[in-house]
């Protein structure tokens, strides 16, 4: 979209349907990230010295959704190496058939970097198991963070102390449980059963 931050779900969606209006078509193409890890790694320098001038700190989690794995092991080797550099950890999650062998190897088998900041999961691996995909998604991201401070040498905030009166909870959105399907003539996807689902894309959605 033309905006690089939306607000919550409600945002993600609107911005969603949007880019459809605009007559978008969706096809199976090379999977490449180098792009889009490049641009995280420069919001989370960006957001972390914003940060720095009012006395607080920010530390950024990109999560990439991905129904390919990819493309170039050697490029993304590089932008992860380099986007390492930033507050930023990195969670791909692959979603639907593929092997995804190059984005394991991306998560575990690369050797000799500075600070790890990928994690791959595997969607379909969880399916009907929202906590345990939650787990794993975000196992990494707590060392990670801390790799990162004590690598820059760069002190914790203090401690904040809430009483029960000052937190917030907020109540669990429901689960959306998704079949996607590609057009075996044209790519072009479609949604074919569960959750939130598009009879018109264009005009309405509706709610299953």
């Amino acid at each position: 979209g033309d905006k690089a931050l939306v607000g919550g779900i409600d945002g993600v969606l609107k911005t969603y349907r949007d880019q459809f209006r605009t007559g978008i078509t969706l096809a199976h193409t090379s999977t490449v990230f180098t792009k889009v890890i490049a641009t995280a790694a420069a919001h989370a320098k960006r957001a972390a010295r914003l940060a720095q001038g009012v006395g607080e700190q920010i530390y950024t989690v990109l999560i990439v959704l991905t129904d390919g794995d990819c493309e170039d092991v050697d490029a993304t080797a590089k932008a992860l190496e380099a986007a390492s550099e930033a507050p930023l950890s990195i969670v791909f999650v692959g979603i639907g058939e593929s092997d995804f062998k190059n984005m394991r190897f991306l998560d575990d088998g690369l050797e000799g970097r500075q600070r790890d900041i990928a994690q791959f999961v595997c969607f379909d691996n969880f399916a009907g198991h929202s906590q345990k995909f939650t787990s794993e998604s975000l196992q990494e991201i707590p060392q990670q963070l801390a790799d990162y401070y004590e690598w820059k040498k760069i002190e914790p905030m203090p401690e904040v102390n809430l009483k029960n009166h000052q937190i917030s909870v907020l109540p669990a959105e429901p689960e959306l449980d998704v079949v996607m399907d590609f057009n075996s003539e044209d790519d072009t996807p479609s949604i074919k059963s569960g959750g939130i689902y598009y009879l018109n894309i264009f005009e309405e959605v509706v709610e299953e």
